[in-house]
């Protein structure tokens, strides 16, 4: 099989027209490839502007978009102090929950490449993704492990 036959890509005004749409769905196409941010911090800066009383909940706990940039800041900073470096490999071993989102989001602001483990893993399991991950950092709960 061709692999380019499955990447998903934004058509090009012209090509749009050559697939039969119409002139105001071409526009569209164009405006939404625009209005895309360019990292995502500026995502989550983005929605913290556009829906400041959003609230992202899990279970009893609860974030409003608008405070997320900060918090994710201030995680990016504590990465940082430990010596996480642009394109180390950090590992999350966490249940989904707030505390993960804001993890994912502070490794990506500080270029760092993420390692979601399943927190269902056997430790055997566990073992050999972070030896073949090359991951140099490990962020975990006990409480969401079977490392504990």
């Amino acid at each position: 099989r061709d692999p380019t036959l499955f990447r998903r890509q934004r058509p090009e005004h012209s090509e749009a027209r050559a697939m039969n749409l119409s002139s105001d769905r071409a526009r569209q196409i164009d405006k939404a490839a625009v209005a895309l941010p360019a990292s995502l911090s500026a995502l989550v800066e983005e929605m913290a502007l556009t829906w400041p009383d959003l609230e992202i909940r899990h279970g009893d706990r609860a974030v409003l978009a608008s405070e997320l940039p900060n918090r994710i800041a201030e995680l990016a900073g504590g990465l940082e102090a430990w010596g996480v470096r642009p394109r180390d490999h950090v590992a999350i071993l966490m249940r989904n929950c707030i505390d993960w989102i804001e993890t994912w989001f502070a490794c990506a602001a500080v270029d760092a490449v993420v390692v979601p483990l399943n927190t269902r893993f056997a430790l055997a399991e566990t073992d050999y993704v972070l030896r073949h991950s090359e991951s140099r950092w490990l962020i975990w709960r006990p409480t969401d492990s079977s490392l504990d």
